[in-house]
């Protein structure tokens, strides 16, 4: 990744630079640098409640990948602990 920053910085043509920008390196980059806000408690029910998206306990930021898969992650616990109420 150091790699990739660097050779940003060097002054290089407008073909250099779209090669750089398209590139897979530098898209996986920009996507590990896109933060997103996590409810550490998920929310219950169905989407949003009033209100819910706007309180500001219990959050944390994380990368896009790291929030699908914990929110992934507490989904599957969620699923299971449903089953269990339910049975």
């Amino acid at each position: 990744m150091a790699k990739l920053l660097l050779r940003a910085l060097v002054p290089m043509g407008p073909i250099e630079a779209a090669r750089l920008w398209r590139s897979t390196e530098w898209q996986a980059l920009r996507q590990a640098c896109v933060l997103e806000v996590h409810h550490v408690v998920a929310g219950q029910g169905n989407g949003y409640g009033a209100g819910c998206h706007h309180h500001l306990r219990g959050l944390e930021t994380l990368c896009h990948r790291c929030h699908a898969a914990i929110t992934a992650e507490q989904q599957r616990a969620s699923r299971k602990t449903g089953l269990a109420d339910a049975g």
